[in-house]
C-alpha cells in the first residue's frame, strides 16, 4: 500500500474533473504486486481518502502450552510468535517446529519472554503449520500468540 502526499495527488489530477479532490494531507492507493491474490488484485489503483481495510485482517492465537500444542491455517509470508514464561522452574522452554522443520528451542522461565517472525518460502497464500511442544521443569505454562494474516476464505 501506498501513501501519496497531497501536492501530488493535486498535479495528477488539476485537468481531471470526474476525480474526488483530496481534502486532508494524503490519499491511498494499493499496488499488488503481479502475483498477488483476487482480493489485493481487486483493490488496485483504487483511490482512498483514509487508510483502507486490509483486504488479509490480523488474526490472533491466544492459547498456554503445557505439554504441546499445534496449529494450522494459511497465512502471508511473515508470522509472528510471541512466548512468555507463566509457570515452571529455570529449565522451562518451547521448542517451536514451523511447516516440519526446528526453528529452535526458547527458554521460557516465568516472566521470560521471546518474540520470533517467521518467514515463509513458498508464495502466499503460505499454509503454516506450527508446532509448539513444552519442555523442561513439571508444570510448565507458557503463554503464547501467534499473529498472522488471515487467507483463509
Amino acid at each position: 500500500m501506498a501513501k501519496f502526499k497531497k501536492a501530488e495527488a493535486e498535479y495528477q489530477w488539476s485537468n481531471q474533473a470526474d476525480r474526488f479532490d483530496p481534502k486532508g494531507d494524503c490519499y491511498w492507493t494499493l499496488h499488488p504486486k503481479p502475483n498477488a491474490c483476487e482480493k489485493c488484485q481487486d483493490m488496485a489503483g483504487k483511490e482512498f481518502m483514509e487508510e483502507p481495510e486490509r483486504p488479509h485482517p490480523k488474526r490472533y492465537i491466544n492459547k498456554t502450552v503445557s505439554t504441546h500444542e499445534y496449529h494450522m491455517f494459511k497465512g502471508g509470508k511473515q508470522i509472528h510468535l510471541r512466548l512468555k514464561g507463566v509457570w515452571g522452574g529455570l529449565t522451562t522452554g518451547v521448542w517451536v517446529e514451523v511447516n516440519g522443520e526446528s526453528k529452535g528451542s526458547y527458554a521460557c522461565p516465568p516472566q521470560a519472554s521471546h518474540s520470533i517472525n517467521l518467514t515463509g518460502d513458498e508464495d502466499t497464500p503460505v499454509t503454516w503449520k506450527i508446532r509448539l511442544v513444552a519442555h523442561g521443569s513439571d508444570n510448565i505454562e507458557v503463554d503464547y500468540t501467534i499473529i498472522y494474516e488471515d487467507w483463509d476464505d
